[in-house]
C-alpha cells in the first residue's frame, strides 16, 4: 500500500518564541527505545534564513517537535536541542541538530521531599513526575499496590528514584515525547493493535534474531514503543502479536520513502488482561 499525500512541520522555539517549517527542506533520523536513556534525533534543516540560523546557534531555540502524516499530521518527536552545527552542501547550507527527549529533566532532575504514610508508589511516581519541570506525567500501569505503613522520604536524582521503583515493578520507564511513561514488561501501552502486512505498508520480510524481530514498514507515526503490533506476513512462522521495543523513523522532505523499522520483542504471550 503507498501513501500519498505526504506533509510535515517541524516547530522550533523557546518558552516566548518560535518558528514552524514546512517548505524547506527537512531530514530526520529518531530514534525511540523502551529505555530510560533519552531518545536521540538528528534533524537537518537546509537554506533556513541567517537570523534563525543565529537563534539554534545560540541556543535561544531550545526546544523541538517534529509532525508528519500523510494526510493528517502527528508528534513523532518532542525534544531538546542539544547540539547544532552549519556546514555547507554545494551551494546549499544547512544546520544538523542533535536533540535528546527529556534530556534537560533526565540529567538535572532532584527531588527532595517527604510523604505521608499510605503513600503507594503510584504517589511516589506522581512525585518524581512533578520534579521534572519540562516532563507531563503519560501513561502510568502498575498493577499492583500496596500502602507504606511509614512517611516515604525521597531523595536523590528523580531517575536514579525511579530506576529503583521500575525494578521492583519488573518494568521499564522511559520519556516519549516529553511524557513520562512507566510500563511493567509483560504489558502493552494500550489495549490498540496495529496490523502489520504488505498492504498495510510492511516492506520486505521480517527478520528474526533470538531475541527480537526486526520489521521495516512506511512511516507510521502511530506506532508507539511499547504498544502492540501483530505481524500478518507473507511467511507465517513469524506471524503474531509483538511488543514494540524500538522505532526508528527515518525521512526526507524532497523525496525517497519515509520508513519505519521496528524491534519487536519475539514473546507472544505478554497480553493486556
Amino acid at each position: 500500500m503507498r501513501q500519498f499525500n505526504r506533509q510535515f512541520r517541524l516547530d522550533i522555539g523557546d518558552e516566548n518564541d518560535g518558528i514552524s517549517i514546512n517548505n524547506l527542506r527537512v531530514e530526520f533520523s529518531i530514534s525511540k527505545t523502551i529505555d530510560k536513556k533519552p531518545n536521540p534525533a538528528q534533524i537537518k534543516i537546509w537554506n533556513l534564513n541567517q537570523s534563525h540560523r543565529e537563534q539554534l546557534i545560540s541556543l535561544q531555540f531550545k526546544y523541538l517537535k517534529l509532525f508528519v502524516g500523510y494526510d493528517r499530521l502527528n508528534m513523532i518527536y518532542a525534544g531538546n536541542i542539544k547540539t547544532t552545527k552549519v556546514v555547507r552542501d554545494g551551494l546549499d547550507i544547512l544546520i544538523e541538530l542533535e536533540c535528546a527527549d527529556g534530556d534537560v529533566d533526565y540529567r538535572n532532575s532532584f527531588i527532595s521531599r517527604s510523604l505521608a504514610s499510605g503513600c503507594t508508589d503510584q504517589h511516589i511516581i506522581q512525585a518524581l513526575s512533578d520534579s521534572m519541570k519540562n516532563t507531563q506525567p503519560g501513561s502510568i500501569d502498575i498493577q499492583s499496590e500496596s500502602s507504606l505503613p511509614r512517611g516515604k522520604v525521597l531523595h536523590g536524582a528523580s531517575r536514579d528514584l525511579l530506576s529503583d521503583i521500575a525494578i521492583k515493578h519488573n518494568a521499564d520507564w522511559s520519556i516519549q515525547d516529553g511524557e513520562l511513561v512507566f510500563l511493567p514488561n509483560d504489558r502493552f501501552l494500550n489495549k490498540e493493535i496495529t496490523v502489520l502486512s504488505q498492504e498495510t505498508g510492511m516492506i520486505g520480510s521480517p527478520l528474526a534474531s533470538d531475541k527480537d524481530l526486526e520489521v521495516c514498514c512506511l512511516l507510521n507515526p502511530q506506532i508507539q514503543v511499547g504498544s502492540k503490533v501483530r505481524i500478518e506476513s507473507i511467511e507465517s512462522i513469524h506471524n503474531g502479536d509483538y511488543k514494540v521495543i524500538s522505532v526508528l523513523h527515518q525521512g526526507d522532505a524532497i523525496g525517497g520513502d519515509w520508513k519505519t523499522t521496528l524491534r519487536l520483542i519475539n514473546k507472544r504471550e505478554e497480553k493486556n488482561e
